[in-house]
């Protein structure tokens, strides 16, 4: 259905982890409209909570989502995820040239 992957991230500073938050629910209806996912499962802010998402489509899952701990540079974790993207081979095609004054 879709033509390629498309992965949303970012730090969103909604508490999805709060079930009874207005933007959390908001932000899990919308996923649902657009049949997406949150995958990031583990706190991402120094005083807990789960701020940076990484989201894509359900048919697209992505390898190895991992937290690093807050506080090393920056109050928030850092967030990173292996994508399962093939890149095709680049086709070769040969072609003959010849200047004009030779036509």
């Amino acid at each position: 259905m879709h033509a390629c992957p498309i992965v949303v991230g970012g730090d969103l500073n909604i508490h999805v982890h709060d079930a009874d938050d207005g933007d959390a629910r908001r932000l899990s209806d919308l996923l649902a409209t657009f049949d997406m996912v949150q995958h990031v499962s583990q706190p991402t802010h120094r005083y807990g909570g789960i701020l940076d998402l990484l989201m894509t489509f359900s048919d697209f899952t992505l390898d190895e989502v991992s937290v690093d701990p807050a506080d090393i540079y920056s109050d928030h974790a850092l967030v990173t995820c292996r994508l399962p993207v093939t890149v095709g081979r680049a086709t070769i095609a040969e072609r003959l040239v010849r200047g004009w004054r030779r036509v």
